[in-house]
């Protein structure tokens, strides 16, 4: 099991995307916790934890999330400045 707490924080766009790439890679098989506020790193993740004031109020793909979870679509719409 691998955890990271906000590992791409004080990364630029460039560098995330390549750690998310080799992420990838290396979760193959195994259990991979992110904790993070940038959602662009979360994006591809099988299931994403949505918290608000320390209560869920999502829990789903991020295709979900964008549907179903106003937090979750919100904060991704200030992130990424596009639309869901």
């Amino acid at each position: 099991m691998l955890i990271l707490d906000e590992a791409t924080s004080a990364l630029d766009p460039d560098s995330e995307a390549v750690i998310r790439d080799n992420l990838r890679r290396i979760a193959q098989g195994r259990t991979l916790i992110i904790v993070s506020h940038r959602l662009t790193t979360l994006a591809d993740a099988a299931n994403i934890l949505v918290l608000e004031r320390g209560n869920r109020v999502g829990l789903g793909t991020h295709h979900e999330l964008m549907r179903d979870c106003d937090v979750y679509r919100g904060l991704w719409q200030q992130q990424s400045r596009q639309p869901a």
